[in-house]
């Protein structure tokens, strides 16, 4: 006997809302280990922006090679499942904040806690976006090997972007920290 899959329901952008803030706050916490406030201000965007901007520059992407496979999921559960992997990962920075607080605060290593704290959220999320969105195709039917390649090759262009602007941050920060 075949049980029919269910698809979750969307969560509310207000809990998207709060996994940007969430994002935003470890960013901080961590970035108060700087003991300059410029510094720690000039921080914030370091785990928010590889993450929403790798999701927000891949996801047309995953989108028009799933159309042209012709795979079976409806893209608005593909919205459902990326918006879910945000929220998962604002719930893993919410519970990193204290942590990095602390770590931050009594060592000097902030920006090892702001590239191992980015790492984890960046893995849930990830993590949560393939896992959700195998959910999607299977409740729109059988999914293929095509489909898992896709998610796969999603998975790794999201990777680099995130990558590429988490190291021109870094670039920016450093260049600015610099500067009297």
């Amino acid at each position: 006997m075949v049980t029919p899959v269910v698809e979750p329901p969307a969560p509310p952008a207000s809990r998207v809302v709060l996994a940007l803030g969430a994002m935003l706050l470890f960013a901080l916490c961590a970035g108060l280990g700087t003991g300059e406030p410029a510094v720690a201000v000039r921080v914030l965007p370091i785990i928010v922006a590889p993450l929403f901007g790798a999701m927000l520059l891949t996801a047309p992407a995953l989108f028009a090679m799933h159309q042209f496979l012709g795979l079976h999921a409806r893209p608005e559960t593909m919205v459902i499942a990326l918006s879910r992997a945000l929220v998962v990962g604002g719930h893993v920075a919410a519970g990193l904040s204290p942590t990095a607080l602390f770590f931050a605060a009594t060592t000097g290593l902030w920006p090892y806690v702001v590239a191992f704290g980015g790492a984890l959220v960046g893995i849930a999320a990830a993590t949560t976006a393939a896992r959700a969105l195998h959910q999607a195709e299977c409740a729109g039917g059988q999914p293929s090997s095509r489909f898992s390649l896709l998610v796969s090759a999603w998975l790794v262009l999201g990777t680099l972007v995130s990558l590429r602007l988490a190291a021109d941050l870094v670039i920016t920060i450093a260049r600015a920290s610099a500067l009297p």
